[in-house]
This record gives C-alpha cells, sequence and structure tokens, in this order.
C-alpha cells in the first residue's frame, strides 16, 4: 500500500509533505527548548520556622579589594549595579552615571569603557554590559536602542541597532540572551520575556510570557548571571519563577519560590508601584541568584528588609541571613560568579556594613578607606559541594 501511494504522489504533493514535516521538527525544537524540570524552594518566614533556619558558613577565603577613584579625573562610583570579574579584570558598572570602569586585582582603575553622549562609540544610556571571550565588551543602550561594541583595548569598534526593548542581556553560545521589558510591541517580542538573538542582534525566537497583570510601565534591572557549566540565570523582579537557560539559549530548569502567605498575587502586580509603596507583607526575589553547584544563592526582599539565602539542591534546605547582621567572610549580596565557577563576588561599603570598624578582617588602612565611602569587593571561595544538573 505505502509503495503504490509513494508511485502515484505528484511532486507538489511531495513538496507539501516536505514542509510540512519541517514544520513538525519545527514544532519538536520548540518543545524541546520549553520543556523543562521545576524545583520548588519553600521558604517560611514564620518566626518558628525562622528560628529553625540552618545559617550555613560555606566561605572558604576571602579576597577583599576596596575600589579605588579619581575625583579628579571624574573617575568615581556611585552605586554598583553590575560586576564582571574576567581574566584577572575587574569590570563594575554604574547605570545612574553611566559609567563602565575596569580595575586590577588590586583594585586600581585601569580604565573606562566609552563615554556618555551622542556620537561614534558613545552611549545615553548604559543599560546592561558583559564581557567576550576575547576581552571584547558590549554595551547596551536602551534609550540609544544599539548595542556598542568595544575591543579588549577598549577601542569602539561598531554599533547595531536593536529592534527591541530590553532590561538585560548575557553571551550565550556565540549568540544573545535578552531579558525583554514588558512593553514591546513587536510581533517577535510582544508579551514575551526572553528573546534570543544572533550575533548581529537578529532575533532567533522568543520565549515565556508575561502575566496578563503585569505592570508594564515599570522596568527592572537585575543582571542575569552566568554559572559556567549551567548556563544562565534569569530572575526578572518581580517574579517567584527563577530560570536557568541552558548554552543553546532554552530553558533547562525552573526554580519556583513558594513564600505562602508571603507571595505576591498576580492581580498586585498591575501597579507596582503602590504595591511597593503599600504596608503589605509580601516577600519576592529581588536579584538573579548565583548558582554554584548544588548552592544556589540570591536576595529576598521580605515587605523591605533584604535576607540573603542559601538554597542546597542536595539537602533540600534553605539558610537565611538578614542583610542587617553583614559581616565579612559570610554570603552577602550576592552578584555574580568569577570565571571559576565556586568563586562568589559580592560587595558592601559603610551603608550596607555600618560596622566595618569592629571586624577582625579589616586593617586599618583598609578601614579607613571605607569610613571615607569607597566600595570593597569580595571574591569569596565557597566550600566545594557535589555538582548539580550536569
Amino acid at each position: 500500500m505505502l509503495s503504490l501511494i509513494s508511485s502515484q504522489m505528484k511532486p507538489l504533493n511531495l513538496i507539501h509533505l516536505f514542509i510540512a514535516c519541517l514544520s513538525i521538527i519545527s514544532c519538536q525544537q520548540k518543545d524541546k527548548k520549553e520543556a523543562f524540570l521545576t524545583e520548588n524552594i519553600k521558604i517560611d518566614f514564620s518566626a518558628a520556622a525562622f528560628d529553625n533556619y540552618t545559617h550555613l558558613n560555606i566561605v572558604d577565603t576571602t579576597l577583599i579589594i576596596p575600589l579605588s577613584e579619581d575625583i579628579n579625573s571624574d573617575l568615581i562610583i556611585g552605586q554598583l549595579d553590575k560586576i564582571v570579574v574576567s581574566d584577572s579584570l575587574i569590570y563594575v558598572a554604574d547605570t545612574y552615571l553611566k559609567r563602565l570602569l575596569i580595575y586590577d586585582m588590586q583594585g586600581n582603575i585601569v580604565g573606562k569603557v566609552g563615554t556618555a553622549g551622542g556620537g561614534p562609540g558613545e552611549y545615553t544610556s548604559l543599560s546592561d554590559f558583559c564581557v567576550g571571550s576575547n576581552g571584547e565588551i558590549y554595551l547596551y543602550d536602551s534609550a540609544g536602542n544599539k548595542m556598542l561594541v568595544y575591543d579588549s583595548n577598549l577601542q569602539f569598534v561598531k554599533d547595531y541597532m536593536i529592534s527591541f526593548k530590553a532590561e538585560q542581556f548575557q553571551l550565550v553560545g556565540g549568540n544573545f540572551l535578552f531579558g525583554l521589558a514588558p512593553y514591546n510591541t513587536d510581533q517577535t517580542t510582544s508579551g514575551k520575556m526572553i528573546v534570543l538573538t544572533n550575533p548581529s542582534f537578529t532575533p532567533i525566537f522568543s520565549t515565556l510570557k508575561y502575566d496578563d497583570n503585569i505592570d508594564r510601565n515599570y522596568e527592572f534591572f537585575s543582571p542575569m548571571t552566568l554559572s559556567k557549566e549551567d548556563g544562565v540565570v534569569y530572575n526578572r523582579v518581580i517574579d517567584n519563577n527563577v530560570y536557568l537557560f541552558d548554552k543553546e539559549g532554552g530553558i533547562k530548569m525552573v526554580f519556583h519560590f513558594d513564600f505562602g502567605e508571603l507571595s505576591i498575587d498576580s492581580e498586585e502586580l498591575k501597579n507596582i508601584n503602590a504595591l511597593l509603596e503599600s504596608n503589605k507583607n509580601y516577600c519576592y526575589v529581588a536579584s538573579s541568584p548565583v548558582l554554584i553547584g548544588n548552592l544556589l544563592m540570591g536576595i529576598l526582599n521580605k515587605s523591605g528588609e533584604m535576607f540573603t539565602f542559601v538554597y542546597d539542591f542536595n539537602t533540600k534546605k534553605v539558610s537565611l541571613n538578614a542583610l542587617k547582621d553583614f559581616s565579612v567572610g559570610k554570603i552577602n549580596l550576592p552578584i555574580t560568579t568569577c570565571a571559576n565557577d565556586n568563586q562568589l563576588v559580592s560587595y558592601f561599603n559603610k551603608d550596607i556594613y555600618p560596622e566595618f570598624d569592629k571586624s577582625d578582617k579589616l586593617s586599618p588602612d583598609l578601614k579607613a578607606k571605607i569610613d571615607q565611602g569607597v566600595f570593597v569587593l569580595c571574591i569569596s571561595k565557597i566550600v566545594e559541594k557535589s555538582t548539580l544538573l550536569r
């Protein structure tokens, strides 16, 4: 029967069959990218439960680096929005002052990437950045709708116009993964949270859908973090789902945070300003967490109070630490990882750590610098754990 049908099939039907097969394969690939596992993380902030949370000390050693400033050259930092440590260089972005500074591992300024302005190689906003494998720097200017590229010598190479608005991005497998703003309207990105582009920043596919109740006027900047072995970790504040993307831009796993009675109802996302200014008792994931081996580490906002958390996938247990109890040598303000996958990057200044002068881990000279307002980078080696998601 099969041979009879084949012999009588017209060429046009063969073309239709070929197209149909391609469609099926395309759907299968899409399904594959959207197939993922979910790990549920329950955090109970009731007094009884909170007293029972462990307070893990998983830091082996910490390298403490005060970041210098040059006031005369206007090379100062007002806030630390993103940190990248790569090839013995430290890249620090202040999105408010529109500065991307580069330091050596002793905290000395060795360069500044581009300048704010409207000319070639200049940017009107510093929305996000990342560093390529050869030291090239990609700087996203959301206000100017463009991506600027600089070489490892900080020379401007080229800019690319971007057809959508994003809140953050990251290099992944030679392509670029963008966390989209909620107000895009073009066919590819409308209502979507993520888009993957090629090296020329042309969209390849988009995925994840914004909640219908999301406040379209509110933007967040919470940089994606890299897990060298596993891919890219993404969380869009306010969303209790943390996504792990593989090196092809597909979703590998979702970590869902359950805060019980403190979870935010989707209806409350219609007006995020009103929610944040209210007296409501709530909790949410405040930044993209860091994944190191079997440990997920990040920041929670509980009604305005900040907590750091560590979740151990092996034991399914959570440890919590209030940021007001900040101390050197513990897990604080996890920002990103180093190229070495078991090193966590965080920072502090005297506002974050007001009792720095009582620390026995800081020298008198360093305490004097902190008193003058410098930011201090902490690169902490995490006690090695068995790996997860390999």
